[in-house]
């Protein structure tokens, strides 16, 4: 028992945990409210092609998952997913959902499961550059890759709904 309780105390990362945890309960409320039913008819009845409701669909998951995380958006947009999968080859659709959320995950530090704990076990170690200034990963420092990221990856979602359709 007491190892046990040394062990969670010392060895886990409640902030991380605790954060990836909110994360799933919102998405979770969101989801029972009906919200992402109402979107994917929102989404079906745009005046728009039913390629380019795909493609509004991907994006639109990409910046859901860089909101949300990918596991708590993934599983909220399977809903969406299901029902643009009656008008286009499933394939296309769940391939283009897993990039895009792939898309998203890599947009904000906060967007991948790794992201929050990297930032805290940095924070945590205090970490130096050879100047001796203490090495700071957050927000500031994760954008510019992640923009970049997102954009090639969403690029290639939006790539494969169109070829693939």
């Amino acid at each position: 028992g007491g190892l046990g309780e040394r062990i969670v105390r010392t060895r886990i990362d409640m902030e991380a945990a605790l954060f990836l945890l909110s994360l799933f309960v919102m998405v979770g409320a969101v989801g029972r409210s009906g919200l992402f039913a109402d979107a994917a008819g929102w989404l079906q009845a745009l005046p728009i092609s039913p390629l380019a409701q795909l493609c509004v669909f991907f994006v639109a998951a990409g910046l859901l998952t860089g909101v949300f995380s990918a596991g708590p958006s993934m599983a909220a947009l399977l809903e969406v997913a299901e029902r643009l999968a009656q008008q286009h080859s499933p394939e296309t659709v769940y391939i283009g959902l897993a990039l895009s959320v792939c898309a998203g995950s890599s947009l904000f530090l906060t967007a991948a499961t790794s992201g929050p704990l990297a930032q805290a076990l940095t924070e945590r170690a205090a970490l130096r550059d050879p100047e001796g200034n203490l090495i700071r990963f957050g927000f500031a420092e994760f954008l510019p890759a992640g923009l970049l990221s997102f954009a090639v990856i969403q690029t290639v979602a939006i790539a494969w709904g169109l070829l693939s359709a």
